[in-house]
This record gives structure tokens, C-alpha cells and sequence, in this order.
């Protein structure tokens, strides 16, 4: 499920939404009002995504396995 970042060009309140499949932005998207003033104006953001990181025992920066022999 594809989420995706907006700026409000009337308030630049930033806020996500959500979409169930990637085929439905196009349909949605020109309907989606901001949440703070309802504004039909909006920026598409660009979002870094998650911070994934692998912690703990066995995990290391470049490749997977505990000793380096």
C-alpha cells in the first residue's frame, strides 16, 4: 500500500495518505483535500521512506553472518 507525502499550498500543512492499491492514486488523488484547511491545492512530496536498520548478533553493515573468517 503506496503512502504518500503532501504539502498544502494555501496553509503548507504536510500530511500522508494512505491508498489500498498503487492504481488508485491516479484515481484519488485529485479529490484528496487538506486535512487542516480543505484545500483541493497540493504539492506531492518526496519522502525518504523508512529508516530500516538491522540490530543485534549476526547482522553487520555489509553482509550477513557473525564472524569475518
Amino acid at each position: 500500500m503506496p503512502i504518500y507525502g503532501y504539502r498544502c499550498e494555501d496553509c503548507e500543512h504536510e500530511f500522508e495518505v494512505l491508498y489500498r492499491k498503487p492504481s488508485d492514486v491516479e484515481k484519488e488523488e485529485p479529490t484528496e483535500v487538506c486535512p487542516k484547511c480543505d484545500s483541493l491545492k497540493k504539492i506531492r512530496q518526496i519522502n525518504t521512506g523508512t529508516s530500516f536498520q538491522l540490530k543485534g548478533s549476526g547482522w553487520a553493515k555489509d553482509r550477513y553472518g557473525g564472524s569475518s573468517k
